[in-house]
């Protein structure tokens, strides 16, 4: 696939199903046929349809608390998804040797801006 979802795209997504009465296991099935690896967990599903449930409909991210990251920029998301478009079988110790960031902000990387489940 070229290109990638955004996590509140998926959560509309995974909104629109809640909203027509599906289930939270058909709606993580429906995403996982469109989208395979980038669909997200079936996990991620059942805790949105639950938000959903409790009158929360913000798909978008919460702010984040804490100090921010220094690592995780366009530059270091640009160059994770390089490599893993380059060698589709590196690991996170490799990527971690390759540009000197820590596992934490590769997984970051990883699974909250390119929406892969697995590397």
């Amino acid at each position: 696939m070229s290109f990638q979802l955004s996590r509140e795209q998926f959560r509309t997504m995974i909104l629109y199903d809640w909203k027509i009465g599906l289930t939270y296991k058909h709606s993580h099935a429906r995403l996982v046929q469109a989208w395979r690896e980038q669909a997200s967990s079936d996990h991620t599903v059942f805790n949105w349809f639950h938000e959903f449930q409790r009158d929360n409909f913000n798909v978008q991210d919460a702010p984040l608390l804490g100090r921010p990251s220094t690592s995780v920029n366009e530059q270091t998301i640009d160059a994770v998804r390089k490599i893993i478009e380059d060698v589709p079988h590196s690991t996170y110790q490799q990527i971690e040797n390759i540009l000197g960031i820590s596992s934490t902000a590769i997984n970051s990387i990883i699974h909250d801006y390119l929406n892969l489940r697995k590397v």
